[in-house]
């Protein structure tokens, strides 16, 4: 009889384990199911404005392989964007936002795009899987805009 039951939870302990095994959260495998597909290149635009209440001045970069690393100069902010695959990061864009007067770093973000799922532009309004982001200079009343884009 506990011969029989021993049976019966190591048969359900092996269901279990090929379940969590197999499956994944969405019920989908990992292989398929729509996931999107890591892109082969990273757009970002990028706007500026030196003062409040002057227009945006947009430009647009884009990165295609792992290393590859771009820079806009303004009059006191500098955009940085550098795509990255590597062992603890995986394939990932970090973007970074400094003072060129004060030589620091405003901000840093980092986007880690997942190999099961892919990357997909999210956002609405057009504005790719990092979303609209504002950096405002800590001693002007300068302003810089941007967002990225899968693909071109």
């Amino acid at each position: 009889m506990q011969q029989g039951i021993h049976r019966a939870w190591i048969g359900l302990l092996v269901v279990l384990l090929t379940l969590v095994a197999c499956g994944s959260p969405s019920g989908e495998s990992a292989s398929g199911g729509g996931a999107g597909e890591l892109p082969d290149t990273v757009s970002c635009e990028v706007y500026y404005r030196p003062a409040a209440g002057t227009p945006l001045e947009g430009t647009k970069l884009t990165l295609s392989t792992a290393g590859d690393r771009k820079m806009l100069d303004f009059d006191d902010l500098r955009f940085e964007a550098t795509l990255l695959s590597d062992a603890g990061e995986g394939q990932s864009l970090s973007i970074a936002v400094s003072d060129l007067v004060a030589e620091a770093e405003l901000t840093r973000g980092l986007y880690q795009f997942d190999p099961q799922q892919g990357l997909a532009d999210q956002f609405v309004g057009g504005h790719g899987f990092t979303g609209l982001a504002y950096v405002y200079h800590p001693a002007s009343t300068s302003e810089l805009q941007y967002f990225c884009t899968a693909g071109p």
